[in-house]
């Protein structure tokens, strides 16, 4: 758990970094298990290119924050660092 960094909505200390692997992980699972419900039910073969092409572009996203107190998720900002040299001058 990192806690150098606090909820927007609720000020909580307890958040988590959610990577956008555990998203993609899940829906090439899930399309596995279409897999196995295609061979019963051939419908189902359908979805399984739909999972495939929503874990890859998954890949592109950004990674997420989720506050462990109210379930408040948001994306990642990256915290551009200035440069005291140039603001002294």
């Amino acid at each position: 758990m990192d806690n150098w960094s606090k909820c927007p909505r609720c000020g909580s200390n307890r958040v988590q970094k959610i990577s956008k692997w555990i998203y993609v992980l899940t829906f090439f699972a899930g399309s596995g298990c279409l897999i196995w419900l295609g061979i019963i039910l051939p419908f189902f073969w359908i979805f399984i290119p739909i999972f495939w092409i929503i874990a890859i572009v998954m890949l592109f996203g950004k990674d997420v924050w989720q506050c462990q107190d109210c379930k408040y998720s948001w994306k990642v900002q990256k915290v551009k660092k200035s440069n005291d040299k140039q603001e002294s001058k």
